[in-house]
């Protein structure tokens, strides 16, 4: 059985992932995942730089996540942008992870 939990920030989706990993299920955290794909793939962190440009970046050249949800959550064509760069890596990892 595979259970998706979904909610809004403060929601207690965390508190919830907790109780079901202390009754033994895998607990798998898409945005620990997300994170990952982001920060461990090259190619998604330039293809994010290609379409937000350098200014969601900080000075060490690292990504600032806060300045690219502001880019991305500007406009509809920014956030499906986003979506089209990190949901097919990020979904063959959960994918992965499921099996």
């Amino acid at each position: 059985m595979i259970i998706g939990l979904t909610g809004l920030i403060g929601s207690g989706k965390s508190e919830v992932a907790g109780i079901f990993g202390k009754m033994g299920a895998i607990v798998i955290d898409a945005d620990l995942i997300g994170r990952q794909v982001v920060d461990g793939d090259s190619v998604v962190f330039y293809r994010l730089l290609t379409v937000f440009g350098t200014s969601i970046l900080n000075a060490d050249l690292t990504l600032n996540r806060k300045r690219l949800g502001q880019a991305a959550f500007s406009s509809p064509a920014g956030l499906r942008a986003l979506n089209e760069i990190i949901h097919p890596p990020l979904l063959r990892r959960l994918d992965n992870e499921i099996a």
